[in-house]
């Protein structure tokens, strides 16, 4: 059809032209154009130029001029096609009430070499020496209109998720949350995983947060349940009732529970935020209770933990430092961290963090304090040092971190002297998307 219309129009102008030559060196331009932009093969094209040559009594030429070559109608020479601009790919919500949509992700990968040598004794537990990936997030968020929203991020390293909760923001100064995400307890713990200045969360931060393991706390992080955080003004302060335990993977997230964890955990915190030239700070505390998760979970012993910190800033230095303490119905474990970060250049800064724990004869291993580091048998405190740097190469969407990491764990449970070192390197490639 679009050929019968194309050869018509073409004749039609070939009727109109004043003579014959003429026709047929115009119609033969026409009709190499009509080719080069793909509406004619040249099969077709070479019918409508007969056909033509027949109405007008002129010799059809030999062959159809190369259209790149010739000049069209008004002697300017015909523009090479261009390739068709592509057009972005735009991924929308299956809801017919969503009215945003937001898909996102990170990934780390990270180096590990750690050697711990246990003293007084050639049998050293095998080293460290791994390539991984820390973290491979992808994560979606949805908004239905101005006060609801939905945020799901999964952890493929880790077979859990980071988030999945549905949030209610009341105003601009408060805000609800339902389903699973972490308690403002432990504030390095708060911070996100793409913005740990020293590659891993301190030893401390472990000890009292991660999954209990009969020495660790398992007293914050990730838990499912109802959230509430508020500001008014400089002051910022929040609430939370969740389950008492903490969820490592999927399948903890979607179950019931037991009669171990067949209670609530209460959480509450709150501080202030001051700006002043130059820099800013943030001063605050946090509670936490855990109901039957003490010393031993399922003897009736509530665990109680408390933290109070800060981070502050002042020109290229930034200081976050924070006190834990915790009440696990036997002993009262606490700690500390200090974490001074100080610009370089504007791409390029270093780090420093010190962090002790004393478990009150609860007991810790280096494992439990440091990521990745061989066991050294069970002790009663862990000192943890950190000294490297951070590189941004494209902000904090992509960076590169690496470090030396040393740990020590002393003083056995039975009263000796016991020691055991652990010391090496640490490197992370993140990018965000």
């Amino acid at each position: 059809m679009i050929f019968n219309n194309v050869r018509w129009m073409a004749l039609a102008l070939a009727a109109v032209l004043p003579t014959a030559a003429f026709a047929a060196s115009e119609t033969s331009v026409l009709v190499s154009i009509l080719v080069r932009k793909g509406i004619l093969t040249e099969a077709e094209a070479k019918e409508v130029v007969a056909e033509m040559s027949a109405m007008t009594g002129a010799a059809a030429p030999d062959a159809i001029p190369v259209a790149e070559a010739t000049p069209d109608v008004v002697g300017t020479p015909v523009p090479e096609a261009k390739p068709a601009k592509k057009e972005p790919v735009y991924v929308a919500a299956a809801s017919k009430i969503a009215t945003g949509f937001k898909l996102g992700g990170r990934l780390q990968v990270q180096y590990a070499g750690l050697d711990t040598d246990i003293d007084g004794t050639d049998n050293d537990p095998a080293q460290t020496r791994h390539f991984f990936l820390r973290r491979v997030y992808l994560g979606t968020s949805v908004d239905f209109g101005e006060q609801w929203s939905a945020k799901v991020t999964y952890d493929f390293a880790s077979a859990g998720f980071d988030a999945a909760y549905i949030r209610f923001e009341a105003d601009d100064q408060n805000l609800f949350d339902f389903g699973l995400r972490k308690v403002n307890f432990a504030y390095e713990e708060t911070l996100s995983s793409g913005s740990i200045p020293a590659i891993e969360r301190s030893g401390l931060t472990r000890y009292f947060v991660e999954t209990n393991n009969g020495r660790r706390l398992g007293a914050g992080s990730y838990r499912i349940g109802a959230f509430y955080e508020g500001e008014s003004g400089n002051l910022f302060y929040g609430a939370s009732v969740t389950n008492p335990e903490r969820p490592i993977n999927a399948a903890d997230a979607a179950a019931q529970g037991d009669v171990f964890n067949n209670g609530l955990a209460f959480w509450a915190n709150g501080g202030i935020k001051t700006k002043y030239e130059g820099g800013s700070a943030i001063f605050g505390a946090a509670f936490g209770y855990m109901k039957d998760q003490g010393a031993v979970v399922g003897t009736g012993r509530d665990l109680t933990v408390g933290s109070i910190y800060t981070d502050a800033k002042m020109g290229g230095l930034r200081l976050i430092a924070e006190v834990l303490a915790a009440d696990d119905g036997v002993g009262n474990p606490w700690g500390y961290s200090l974490q001074p970060i100080f610009a370089i250049t504007p791409t390029l800064e270093g780090v420093v963090r010190l962090s002790y724990v004393d478990s009150d004869g609860r007991g810790i291993r280096l494992s439990d304090g440091v990521r990745s580091a061989p066991g050294g048998g069970t002790m009663d405190k862990l000192y943890e040092g950190y000294l490297g740097a951070n590189w941004f190469i494209m902000g904090n969407d992509l960076k590169l971190q690496g470090g030396l990491v040393v740990g020590r764990s002393m003083d056995g449970l039975d009263g000796s002297d016991a020691e055991a070192t652990t010391f090496g390197l640490r490197s992370q490639l993140q990018v965000n998307f």
